[in-house]
């Protein structure tokens, strides 16, 4: 057995968790373990199975059936106790809350390069200040950035390449 598998089974750490590296320094009396998670995995598929049962009526991603007709989103204390009942059934942790749903979902949106009138659009937000606040930075999207970076470094080069080898037109005298 590997040793970062020993401390994974010792430590409790289940999937999408992992444990990726360990290093004992014993100069130092130091263990490092170093956590990461499986590409892809889902992190609560217990609230991802909850909201997939509901009902598609309306473009927010939850809604409820207007009493008065048209399809209305929840309002933000309603969503909180719809999140707390399916955090209290699904037994998991104080801290996912619905405020943490909002800060997680826009988080993995950023990640989709949502741009940032797509966030204020989606949180209600009036202003990009308001709505900054919800996206964290990630590696996902330091990622995307290089990637766009090195597409229009390539562009740029192509581009000179191509009008160094065009044929000049001679000038009169």
């Amino acid at each position: 057995m590997r040793d970062n598998d020993l401390f994974q089974l010792a430590l409790g750490i289940t999937s999408p968790w992992l444990v990726a590296a360990s290093a004992f320094d014993a100069a130092n009396k130091r263990l490092d373990i170093e956590l990461d998670f499986v590409a892809g995995e889902r992190f609560y598929p217990e609230i991802e199975g909850v909201l997939a049962d509901l009902a598609k009526i309306a473009i927010p991603i939850v809604a409820t059936q207007g009493k008065r007709g048209a399809a209305r989103p929840y309002s933000f204390s309603y969503a909180k106790r719809i999140v707390r009942e399916v955090r209290r059934r699904a037994g998991l942790a104080e801290h996912i809350t619905m405020t943490a749903c909002r800060h997680g979902g826009m988080t993995e949106l950023g990640d989709a390069e949502l741009t940032e009138q797509g966030v204020m659009s989606l949180l209600g937000h009036r202003t990009p200040d308001a709505a900054r606040g919800y996206v964290k930075m990630t590696d996902a999207q330091r990622l995307g950035a290089a990637r766009k970076r090195r597409a229009w470094v390539m562009e740029l080069e192509h581009f000179r390449n191509e009008s160094q080898n065009e044929p000049r037109m001679r000038e009169s005298k």
